[in-house]
């Protein structure tokens, strides 16, 4: 994978690269949780499809971050987990899988009805006894982001992001291991300052500032930033660098 990936053809032709007549399946990320990088899904799949391969979308920190259509995507099955980027509870979680491609998928829990070819969705989740409480707060995670709107909260999260990126970019000593491709990047960030490993850069944020950007590894540190996040703690975490450089 090309690092920074600023190309979605170039990472189209990594993953095609790798596919050979044996290959069955292809799993990959929506988006890179390390490098916040957005994947050129659509045309994966629809390579994928073309060739009889089963595509597997891993879509952790994609619901609440972009527009997530599995239609448009025409992906086989996609997850999600929704404590990230939509705020529901921890331990809620989607899955979806393409109707016409559901009754090739089994589940490994053989339990009440695990056969029945009639209702999949009841099929595939045989899973014990479940949690109301979750689901009480999937469904409140649901109604504040309808509340807000798609297009304001998804603005909001690329707009802050956006504006992260261009203040990164006039420091001399950061180096940007994401996409700035307009079309591949988000609310992730990942970069790194010369001399300084991520956690050393991640204590001096939550010292000086109090903001928690996470370190990954031992040299990067990933910058997410939210709806309720704002110009100002961006501004506080460059002078921060700034102090450091």
């Amino acid at each position: 994978m090309p690092l920074p990936a600023n190309d979605p053809k170039e990472i189209f032709d990594a993953v095609f690269k790798l596919v050979t007549r044996k290959t069955k399946v292809i799993a990959i990320p929506h988006i890179i949780s390390v490098y916040g990088t957005v994947m050129p899904v659509k045309e994966i799949c629809a390579k994928a499809r073309k060739l009889g391969i089963f595509t597997v979308l891993d879509g952790a920190q994609c619901v609440g971050q972009i527009k997530v259509d599995v239609q448009d995507i025409g992906c086989d099955a996609y997850y999600s987990s929704l404590h990230k980027w939509l705020l529901a509870p921890p331990g809620n979680g989607i899955l979806y899988i393409n109707p016409d491609r559901i009754a090739d998928v089994w589940t490994t829990i053989a339990s009440y009805n695990w056969e029945n070819q009639e209702d999949h969705g009841f099929r595939l989740m045989q899973n014990g006894t479940g949690n109301p409480a979750l689901m009480a707060g999937f469904d409140a995670s649901i109604d504040f982001f309808n509340a807000i709107g798609e297009d304001r909260w998804i603005y909001r999260i690329k707009t802050l992001g956006d504006y992260l990126r261009s203040q990164l970019k006039t420091l001399d000593k950061i180096t940007i291991h994401s996409s700035v491709n307009p079309t591949m990047c988000a609310g992730l960030t990942t970069y790194s300052l010369k001399g300084w490993t991520g956690p050393q850069l991640q204590k001096a944020m939550w010292t000086q500032e109090r903001l928690q950007p996470r370190s990954v590894g031992s040299e990067l540190l990933r910058h997410s930033v939210h709806i309720y996040n704002n110009e100002r703690e961006i501004d506080r975490a460059i002078n921060v660098i700034k102090g450091l450089s």
